[in-house]
């Protein structure tokens, strides 16, 4: 798997984790935790991500997650090694 980490801070951010300006809130109960690591193989059965957020769901928890689902490209190969820094 491939994970595109600016989608999922964007994702974040949509559910109000994080600001879009210095006025905004941070709200802390909300989140991604993602359960795949880059490079990494799963199980079919396997999650790639859990969400936390607040109220019920939404179109606007809908579009969370779309991104969240275009963030991850799964593959029957592993990627090359990327450089840490």
């Amino acid at each position: 798997a491939t994970v595109d980490a600016e989608k999922i801070g964007r994702a974040v951010q949509l559910l109000g984790g994080g600001r879009a300006t210095a006025a905004d809130r941070i709200d802390p109960a909300v989140g991604v935790y993602v359960h795949v690591k880059p490079g990494t193989s799963r199980r079919a059965s396997q999650f790639l991500y859990d969400v936390d957020y607040r109220g019920p769901p939404s179109a606007e928890v809908a579009e969370v997650l779309e991104l969240l689902d275009s963030a991850f490209t799964l593959t029957n190969t592993r990627p090359a090694p990327q450089p840490l820094i």
